[in-house]
């Protein structure tokens, strides 16, 4: 058995790092997908899924389960960063997301462990916004219309059937070119198949909508006369509902006066004709998805004034069932370990306007709050728990016309002003954070309305105090977090600059005391009581991972994380955006797949056990050849590529430094630990052994790899 240094694997594990769709953060719980809903997969009988794809050619999983949304967090194909539509194939059992994908469509499924992306010969003519449906008639996936990529757009009227991995056309007439038309499974004229409604003719900008009915059975079109309809539209949601064995329609988009704007009405389809039921309370919901939940449907869309996803459950009748916070930013967050929730004021509108003065609470879901009073509306207040009066006490702030200089308390119903002498002058963007060993909330820096403030105040519960220092940090922006572990009081003070590097200062009896000139340039500062050490989660400047030496770190690729607090009740960080992420435990795990060929016998290759961090892990290699020379081999990402005899290639990646000669028991072994590299935790790699002997070339089946805890 050959045993090799760490540092390889280490620079390996480096290498692959930035793979990861989300590092650190598995599973993650967040409060909705982003503001627009990605594409709804309506008939999946493994967890209901919104394929949301991330900016910057990465993507993303949401899974709604339970009335809560959860993510998945393995790598991903990049074909899903243009997916298009997406159905769920009953017959194989599978997802199946429509793609563009390098100018040609490719069909990407996920059986419930594995995403693969599928051949893409005699695939359809490229296109956007079709309608895609499975057809459990034919057991195919239907493929109506779209636009041509591009900026005018030509509609598109040509219908395709995928069975299994093989494109074919469907001959015949059928419904006028159109995009974003309505397509679901629905009770039609002579038993079940697909019902079609509305879309978008027009190209070139503008819109031309539909308002007609069509059926599709197996292998055409028939065109229905429903006595009622709704109105002509696009982009409607559209779902079979098995409860009540018809199929449901909510909204979609159409011109109301000479604005194109979202719709709220709902409609059932019997099988011969559509009525209007009643609609979810509220505004009507931008982009609308219809995915199964349990035995009914839900209904997920957007709240376009508030830029927040909501969440409604249909039993014969809409019920609420979720309302996501809107999505701000500049707003005062804090964690509130008394009522073990996070408290979230104000901010301003993700457009800029206005300023905000609602409350929201986070328990594990969004709610709003209803104090009888509350501070005015404000963005970049400071905020911070004050554990010994049971209260979180905020001050300061700005508007568009004041820097504010009040103090105000909230006892988890209301907030309370309080008047107090000689505290802080007006500020906005001040740092605040609990220090224990003070029984106090320290509040640093900020700016008023002319100048940048380095001057240092402490909140007991009653009164402010100034503190004094010979020696003081930056004036203006910082962040402050309580290292529980070394117990002292860390600020992070920004730069201001993704240029110059920020500076790290801890709060010592005598004052402020310079500990590390070399952190990132601006971030959040907080304690992480899972890992035991700070993290500062950095907002400009470095891409890379930054390690010190009081064990500040960055992870890297964390997209819209939002602001950053401590909860200690669930033993995480959490990041509150548009999204909430909790940093949790990762259980590592490993699993073989595919096939090994080898010219004295099959070569196989498997691990004795989980690769979790720190802990000694040996691959086993069959060789069967003593005089072979074996090579482990480790890659980015699972494939399938033939390489003659038999052989598969099944990883995608590159080859490591790991060598060895087998014992005279054919075997080979390759013993080793996965290092701890911060943003590694949640990643997926992919191994394979390759055997090299007189006889010739041998390959393991493959072995995927979670790296965790």
């Amino acid at each position: 058995m050959l045993r090799r240094s760490l540092v390889r694997l280490a620079a390996f594990v480096g290498v692959l790092s930035p793979l990861a769709a989300q590092q650190s953060w598995a599973p993650i719980t967040v409060a909705g997908p982003r503001a627009t809903p990605g594409v709804g997969v309506t008939e999946s009988l493994l967890p209901p899924m919104v394929v949301d794809p991330f900016p910057f050619g990465a993507s993303v999983v949401h899974m709604f389960v339970d009335g809560a949304f959860r993510r998945r967090t393995e790598p991903l194909p990049l074909e899903l960063a243009g997916v298009q539509a997406a159905t769920f194939d009953r017959q194989r059992q599978r997802v199946v997301a429509v793609c563009l994908h390098n100018g040609a469509m490719v069909a990407v499924v996920f059986d419930g462990a594995r995403w693969s992306v599928l051949p893409t010969a005699n695939a359809p003519p490229p296109r956007v916004q079709p309608a895609v449906a499975f057809d459990a008639g034919s057991g195919k996936v239907v493929v109506f219309g779209g636009a041509v990529p591009g900026s005018f757009g030509l509609p598109l009227g040509d219908t395709w059937q995928l069975d299994g991995g093989v494109w074919s056309p469907v001959v015949g007439p059928g419904p006028a070119p159109r995009r974003s038309a309505a397509l679901a499974p629905a009770v039609i004229p002579g038993g079940f198949g697909l019902l079609l409604f509305g879309g978008n003719g027009q190209f070139g900008g503008g819109a031309l909508h539909f308002d007609d009915t069509w059926a599709f059975a197996g292998s055409g079109w028939t065109q229905l006369a429903p006595t009622v309809h709704p109105s002509a539209r696009e982009a409607m949601a559209l779902a079979f509902d098995p409860g009540s064995a018809t199929t449901l329609a909510y909204g979609g988009r159409a011109f109301v006066g000479l604005q194109l704007a979202a719709l709220g009405d709902t409609w059932q389809w019997s099988g011969t004709d559509w009525s209007a039921v009643p609609p979810p309370a509220g505004t009507a919901l931008g982009a609308p998805q219809l995915l199964h939940r349990g035995a009914g449907l839900a209904l997920i869309g957007r709240d376009e004034a508030e830029n927040a996803i909501e969440v409604h459950a249909w039993q014969n009748g809409w019920i609420p069932v979720h309302r996501g916070a809107p999505d701000v930013f500049q707003q005062s967050l804090a964690f509130d370990s008394t009522r073990a929730e996070v408290v979230r004021f104000g901010g301003r509108a993700a457009s800029g306007l206005p300023y905000r003065g609602d409350t929201w609470i986070w328990d594990g879901r969004w709610s709003p709050a209803t104090p009888a009073a509350a501070p005015s509306p404000r963005a970049l207040a400071a905020v911070a728990e004050h554990p010994p009066s049971g209260r979180v006490v905020l001050f300061g702030g700005h508007d568009l016309a004041t820097t504010f200089g009040d103090t105000w308390l909230w006892d988890g119903s209301d907030w309370q002003q309080v008047s107090v002498a000689g505290g802080p002058g007006p500020r906005t963007g001040a740092a605040a954070a609990f220090d224990p060993t003070r029984g106090s909330v320290v509040l640093f820096g900020g700016s008023s309305s002319t100048t940048q403030l380095d001057d240092t105040w402490i909140w007991d519960g009653a009164a402010w105090a100034p503190v004094t220092s010979t020696v003081v940090p930056p004036a203006g922006a910082g962040s402050l977090a309580f290292d529980q572990v070394r117990q002292v009081m860390v600020l992070h003070a920004a730069s201001g600059s993704s240029a110059v590097p920020g500076t790290l200062w801890e709060l010592r009896p005598t004052g402020w005391l310079q500990v590390n000139a070399t952190a990132p340039p601006a971030g959040d500062l907080v304690f992480d009581p899972r890992t035991g050490g700070l993290a500062l989660f950095a907002t400009i400047g470095t891409s890379s991972d930054y390690q010190a030496a009081t064990d500040v770190w960055v992870p890297r690729n964390q997209n819209r994380i939002g602001r950053v607090v401590g909860d200690p009740t669930r033993g995480a960080v959490l990041t509150v955006g548009q999204e909430v992420l909790a940093s949790v435990s990762v259980p590592a795990a490993n699993s073989v797949y595919g096939n090994g060929c080898g010219p004295a016998g099959e070569v196989t290759c498997s691990f004795d056990s989980r690769p979790a961090f720190a802990v000694p892990v040996t691959a086993w290699v069959r060789a069967w050849d003593p005089a072979s020379l074996v090579a482990l081999v480790f890659g980015a990402a699972q494939q399938s590529v033939p390489f003659g005899s038999g052989c598969t290639v099944h990883i995608d990646g590159w080859i490591v430094d790991l060598l060895a000669l087998p014992q005279p028991s054919g075997w080979a072994g390759f013993d080793f630990a996965i290092p701890r590299v911060p943003g590694t935790v949640g990643l997926d790699v992919y191994a394979q052994a390759l055997t090299l002997s007189a006889a010739g070339f041998g390959f393991s089946n493959g072995v995927a790899l979670r790296l965790g805890d």
